[in-house]
């Protein structure tokens, strides 16, 4: 009997009624200079006509699963369970691979002698019709790796990463209602104590900024962002990389952006306890001026009224 060749990378794609997109981004895959790959669409209940997109594409390296609408964490896991690759990449239905982005990944994972770890090139925004380079920041200059994941100007969005599927047998994303962003964050940090990060310093990704991304603030993302942090903080293991001055600092900041949340919805004291908070978990911080007074114009305005 033959035995069966498994790709080197499985692309786990999750995607709700974004067909429109489905084109470009799936084609950013088959654009790419390295073709040993599988690409794993789940779709997560689409209501439109996703699974007729990607069928009618016709690449034998596409498969095509469907799952009642559960958010991506449920996807991507599922995703995983079904992957047959080596290595696993993921990319998100709006943003894109360069060409080169297979290509690059494999060669650094050939030149580190196909270590287990958490492969992470860099990244073009594209917003306004403007792509920006996002400069390249060194882990090894400025942080430990769990640092790295939350204080980088550039997220990592899990289109820049690839990971070893036997890491992925044993670290999968975490299934909690409204972890939405921030659960590839969490992720990320249980791999770091054990896998090393190797980070490419090449341009691979094309990830799109628009007014539907989750991290838009008119979908109140710092929620799910301070439920990702408070299980990353309450992991002992994962929790002694992270100096107290930088947990603050992450939590105040997630606290002032829920309170941006609810001052953009004119509820003033909901805003007011978000800002207080935030202010007293980082008193030091320099923007607390500009809480302060967001506060006090809050209150002038309800009093008024």
């Amino acid at each position: 009997m033959t035995e069966t060749k498994h790709p080197f990378f499985s692309i786990i794609l999750p995607t709700y009624n974004r067909a429109h997109l489905l084109h470009t981004t799936i084609g950013s895959v088959l654009n790419q200079t390295f073709d040993d790959w599988e690409l794993i669409v789940v779709d997560d209940g689409s209501k439109d006509n996703t699974k007729e997109v990607v069928e009618g594409i016709g690449d034998k390296r596409i498969r095509y699963i469907y799952q009642e609408n559960a958010e991506r964490c449920v996807a991507r896991n599922n995703g995983i369970r079904n992957a047959k690759g080596e290595f696993v990449c993921f990319i998100d239905s709006d943003d894109q691979y360069l060409p080169h982005h297979l290509e690059t990944v494999f060669n650094e994972i050939k030149t580190r002698n196909f270590e287990h770890g958490l492969y992470v090139t860099n990244v073009r925004r594209f917003q306004n019709e403007i792509f920006t380079d996002v400069p390249f920041e060194d882990v090894k200059e400025h942080y430990n790796n769990i640092c790295y994941i939350l204080l980088a100007k550039e997220s990592l969005i899990p289109a820049r990463v690839s990971i070893s599927r036997k890491i992925l047998e044993n670290d999968k994303f975490e299934v909690i209602k409204n972890i939405i962003p921030g659960e590839d964050s969490e992720l990320f940090a249980r791999i770091l104590i054990k896998f090393p990060l190797f980070q490419i310093n090449q341009y691979t990704v094309i990830y799109n900024l628009h007014e539907n991304n989750s991290t838009n603030t008119k979908f109140n993302p710092f929620e799910g962002q301070l439920k990702s942090l408070k299980l990353i903080f309450n992991n002992k293991d994962v929790n002694k990389f992270i100096p107290q001055s930088i947990r603050n600092k992450k939590l105040s900041s997630c606290y002032q952006g829920i309170a941006r949340y609810y001052e953009l919805r004119k509820q003033w004291f909901t805003m007011t306890y978000y800002y207080l908070n935030s202010i007293l978990i980082d008193p030091k911080n320099e923007s607390n001026k500009s809480k302060v007074y967001n506060i006090l114009s809050g209150l002038k305005w309800v009093f008024k009224s």
